[in-house]
This record gives C-alpha cells, structure tokens and sequence, in this order.
C-alpha cells in the first residue's frame, strides 16, 4: 500500500471508530465532540490524540512514519472532509444547535 492508501484507510478507522461523537466544521474550522449532552468544541486537540492511537493500533510493523506528527496531522486534515463528519455552519443551526451545542470561546 502506497502512504496515501494507508492515510485513507486510517481515515475510515478513525471515523468508524469516532465518527458518531465528532463532528468537524468546515465554516469554523473547529471540531466539536458530542460528550452525550451537548456538542463542545473540542479546545485540546484531542481528536489529534484519538488519531494518533488509530494510527498506532493499525501499525504492527511499528513504522515509524506513522507515528510522526506530520502524518498524524495529515489524517486529521483527511478527516476533515469525510462527509461522514463534515458539516457546514447551516447544519449546525438546523440540528446541531437543537442538541445543545457548547460554543463558547
């Protein structure tokens, strides 16, 4: 497998294993994360985290450019745009914002 087949695939582990508790915002450029009440901008960076361990549960030969920040970055970018995820500012006012979301600065 080519590098971008590998990122592809670790794009499809990370948003079937995360996909129904994040959403990304193309508009806001943020990723928000539903805690089972409300939808919180996500103010860590934790979805680099949740990525970084898709990506080293799916690297038994421990290569070592998966583990680098560039590629962890790099699926995140990905993942952006998986329409699974991936809304726009007009979603979040038609359902989102019905769900409580928390956009607080």
């Amino acid at each position: 497998m080519t590098h971008d087949q590998i990122v592809a695939s670790l794009v499809d582990s990370f948003v079937e294993r995360h996909g129904a508790y994040w959403r990304y915002c193309s508009d806001w450029r943020r990723w928000f994360e539903w805690d089972g009440t409300r939808w919180k901008r996500d103010r860590t960076d934790l979805v680099l985290h949740l990525v970084r361990i898709v990506a080293r549960d799916a690297n038994p030969r421990a290569e070592q450019w998966l583990g680098k920040f560039t590629t962890i970055a790099r699926i995140e970018r990905a993942a952006r745009t998986d329409p699974r995820i991936t809304t726009v500012a007009a979603d979040w006012n038609d359902h989102y914002l019905s769900e409580n979301l928390q956009l607080t600065r």
